[in-house]
């Protein structure tokens, strides 16, 4: 659209406008990929929580501390959250939003 049109079509062609639908978007192979993607890069990031608490809660100098900043129930949610991202009711949430740039993944 560079030049003002695309295959030979402009902004008001039925065929352009499609292109920007919410409906078609939203089925589209490359949205699907995006929310795909998020998925991912959500699951990564609990992952990556989770080994965090584990590796916390291997700690001698804070085992004190534990119990005060609750890192056993912060862990125990952090699973509860990576068990539910892994669910297609989490997939499904995303529809509508803008997902993840698959080149995170």
């Amino acid at each position: 659209m560079a030049h003002g049109n695309y295959e030979g079509k402009g902004l008001t062609d039925p065929a352009v406008r499609a292109l920007f639908d919410s409906k078609a978007m939203m089925k589209s192979d490359w949205y699907r990929a995006r929310l795909d993607s998020k998925v991912k890069v959500d699951l990564a990031l609990w992952k990556r929580h989770i080994a965090y608490l584990k590796e916390f809660l291997a700690k001698p100098n804070y085992q004190s501390e534990l119990v005060r900043l609750k890192i056993g129930e912060r862990l125990e949610t952090a699973k509860s959250r990576l068990d539910h991202l892994a669910t297609s009711v989490y997939r499904e949430n995303l529809v509508g939003t803008i997902g993840a740039d698959p080149e995170l993944v």
